[in-house]
């Protein structure tokens, strides 16, 4: 399939964007980014990092970056293979940066709130999902979750509560974000009702159905000890019954992950990860494939 094919945009906003082509990379960018979007970074679009106002964010295998493109504030996070093995990996399939545009537009069809992809690129060729590119909009006067938490404690029922009927919506229409940590939400105080958004969709999954074992492995890495899983479960559940049941369950699973913190450091990985995805079940829904609009 066509690296274009393979980004979805939903037809009510087709019109706000256009195919992008450069010598490697295929695509997709907003049209009116791409009006003022200077010659060189439309050869070179990975050159974006490097611009003289980029900001490193976070570089492990992957790089981000906040920059400003066109007058607006962006976030950039370039996806890079970590080995031979990553580029076998992709060989069949999409890649991250066409994964994370699929699924903002598909938590945005749900009124779950994920900042607007502006620009998506896969490297062209059989491999190419290794690399690639995702820039989405900036979302003004929000801050990070684990910041919120960390600067004013974790007994703000209000906030925490919230914080459960936002999860609660994006579960129950089936999304699993699969890297849900506090770092990962973004918190715009209304000043009556908060407003959330997720980051790093790349992850993300959609199920027929949601079992309580995924439901709370997902919540395990919000870390929500004490209160702070009582108010969260509050709004999480619609009934008293279930948030306390839920909540009793929860403070569980924290307790054995960390126990398993005291393991060896080489098991210690191994099991982790043998106990946060071994009970995945393939009752996965496809959204966004093979759903993009055609270049003109």
């Amino acid at each position: 399939m066509p690296a274009h094919a393979q980004f979805y945009i939903p037809p009510d906003i087709h019109h706000l964007y256009r195919p992008f082509a450069s010598d490697r990379f295929d695509g997709w960018i907003d049209a009116r980014l791409f009006a003022a979007l200077p010659e060189a970074l439309r050869a070179t679009p990975l050159r974006v990092a490097q611009s003289t106002d980029a900001e490193r964010v976070r570089e492990a295998r992957n790089l981000t970056v906040t920059t400003t493109l066109a007058g607006r504030r962006v976030w950039v996070k370039i996806f890079r293979p970590a080995g031979a093995m990553s580029w076998l990996q992709y060989a069949l399939r999409r890649g991250k940066a066409v994964a994370a545009w699929n699924a903002a537009f598909a938590l945005r069809s749900q009124d779950l709130r994920s900042p607007r992809p502006l620009w998506g690129l896969r490297r062209r060729g059989r491999c190419g999902g290794a690399i690639g590119m995702l820039a989405v909009e900036d979302e003004p006067n929000s801050v990070n979750l684990d910041e919120l938490l960390t600067a004013n404690g974790e007994d703000q029922a209000h906030l925490l509560h919230s914080l459960g009927q936002f999860v609660g919506r994006v579960h129950t229409a089936g999304f699993l974000h699969r890297d849900l940590r506090r770092s990962n939400i973004l918190v715009r105080d209304l000043g009556d009702h908060f407003e959330f958004a997720l980051l790093d969709v790349n992850r993300l999954q959609r199920y027929r159905r949601l079992t309580a074992g995924l439901r709370l492995r997902e919540l395990e890495r919000l870390r929500l000890t004490g209160p702070a899983g009582k108010f969260f479960f509050n709004g999480y559940a619609p009934r008293a019954k279930d948030a306390q049941r839920l909540n009793h369950q929860y403070q569980r699973r924290l307790h054995i992950a960390a126990r398993l913190e005291s393991l060896p450091r080489p098991l210690r990985k191994v099991v982790k990860k043998l106990w946060y995805y071994s009970s995945e079940r393939p009752t996965l829904r496809r959204f966004g494939s093979g759903a993009a609009p055609r270049g003109k």
